[in-house]
């Protein structure tokens, strides 16, 4: 009785998870506690999965949930099963290793789950592995041909495979990414409307279902469309209504691009209408990526670093303006992420040419324009181009540029994290932990408590659950 009740449980993770959040704690909760009474069974690794994405996304506790993570995958070595290796792998490397190691080392990971599933008849997570690896194949910025080769086919599947609920999920993506090549309806790369999907309809479909998840990654990647091709006021529109994006997804790893792009669009929105309000939003998303920064330098010191420089320019320091910009730069270039690194110099460019420093503009446009070309987005660099030709053109005949595309040719990227950069990374951010407190009650009367009494009851729940599991694996 109490095998099938943890099977029903798991079976229930996916439906809470897009359409009743705040439910997943308890869940997790639930389910290790007849672990811990009863003993291991092959839902185990995954429960300790839930369990771990609870303490990565209600509590912060990063190095805890992946460590918990890590023991699910050794436990689901162990079973020799393929029925929930889908499942597992698909969680681990979706929602807690981008938070310790570089987001790239989960792709081939997900790929080979996508596969595993397939040949094992799990379906929906096969398919949700598909999905992942597609959208962190875009974050981690892989060339968006190959990209939207594997969307494609992928959503061709999904079809196929009666999975509607991921494909819903998956379109937003793949249309942002046409759009950045050059291939929506109307040639209007802020409107996800083309060959895929229509944002309204499926807006629609999302909010009288109740999908939070779907709706959230359009608002998301709209954001981000409109942050990149200049329009503040959809960025502002987008914000507002993406209020309660970070509730929703968790610890994924979209949560911390969209942070990114939260930040610097609240930032550019202070500097154009001098409301404080948009500073603080900005300093709030810069907060946020500093603490992940000192976990995952690889993946966020870069984007905290660039958001740094666009704070400190509206502040007016010129010098660690140009200097942050810089860092993020290099830091972007060590890691892989092309399409930051082109977004880090298009602004520092921006930033020179704000100071009426054409012949600096010029030499960080031109970088930027290349990169988005090697990335893949057309539609980005024509309106740079367009923009900016004046200074774009110069100063691709300079030899020092013609050096520069030389050296890219040589570029490997760097996926691993050295202890020195651990230290460098300590040294360039500082946070605060915020205080969590304690309570008993979350566990019967969830959506009674605020904020602040949720997160001392889980702090309180996931430190009893923790002793209890150390010592049953001891």
């Amino acid at each position: 009785n109490k095998i099938a009740a943890v099977s029903i449980l798991s079976s229930l993770f996916s439906y809470i998870l897009i359409g009743r959040s705040e439910y997943v704690p308890l869940l997790a909760f639930r389910m290790m506690r007849i672990t811990l009474r009863y003993g291991l069974c092959h839902e185990s690794p995954f429960m300790l999965t839930i369990y771990s994405v609870v303490l990565v996304s209600m509590l912060g506790d990063f190095s805890g949930g992946y460590k918990f993570g890590k023991l699910a995958l050794a436990l689901l070595e162990r079973s020799d099963s393929k029925e929930w290796y889908a499942h597992v792998v698909n969680m681990v490397h979706h929602f807690l290793t981008h938070w310790k190691e570089h987001a790239a080392v989960t792709i081939e990971p997900l790929l080979c789950c996508y596969r595993v599933g397939r040949e094992s008849g799990d379906n929906e997570y096969a398919m949700y592995s598909a999905m992942n690896y597609c959208i962190h194949s875009f974050l981690c910025g892989r060339k968006l041909s190959k990209v939207e080769k594997d969307m494609d086919v992928f959503g061709q599947q999904m079809k196929e495979c009666g999975q509607e609920g991921t494909l819903y999920f998956h379109q937003p993506f793949h249309q942002a990414v046409l759009n950045l090549i050059g291939r929506s309806e109307g040639l209007d790369p802020l409107v996800l409307k083309g060959e895929v999907m229509d944002q309204d309809k499926l807006l629609q479909a999302a909010i009288e279902t109740n999908n939070h998840i779907c709706s959230s990654n359009i608002y998301f990647l709209r954001l981000m469309l409109a942050y990149l091709f200049g329009d503040y006021e959809l960025g502002k529109e987008m914000i507002e209504r993406s209020s309660h994006f970070s509730e929703y997804m968790t610890s994924m790893i979209h949560v911390t691009t969209y942070t990114l792009y939260k930040g610097l669009m609240a930032f550019a929105l202070a500097q154009k209408t001098q409301e404080k309000k948009w500073e603080k939003h900005g300093q709030r998303a810069l907060q946020n990526m500093k603490k992940w920064a000192k976990h995952a330098p690889s993946n966020y010191l870069h984007k905290a670093m660039l958001l740094e420089a666009e704070h400190a320019a509206i502040q007016g320091k010129v010098s660690k303006t140009i200097k942050l910009y810089d860092i993020a730069i290099s830091h972007a270039k060590q890691h892989g992420y092309i399409q930051e690194e082109a977004l880090a110099y298009e602004r520092a460019a921006l930033f020179f040419n704000s100071l009426n420093r054409s012949d600096k503009s010029a030499w960080y446009f031109a970088r930027s324009h290349q990169l988005y070309i090697d990335w893949g987005a057309n539609a980005k660099a024509n309106v740079l181009h367009a923009q900016f030709s004046s200074l774009v053109v110069p100063a691709k005949h300079r030899d020092s540029f013609h050096l520069f595309v030389r050296g890219r040719s040589s570029i490997s990227p760097n996926v691993g994290i050295s202890q020195i950069e651990m230290a460098a990374a300590d040294t360039q951010l500082s946070y605060s932990e915020k205080e969590i407190t304690d309570t008993k009650q979350f566990e019967t009367h969830p959506a009674a408590l605020t904020q602040t009494a949720k997160k001392k009851s889980l702090r309180s729940a996931a430190i009893h659950v923790a002793s209890s599991l150390r010592q049953y694996f001891h």
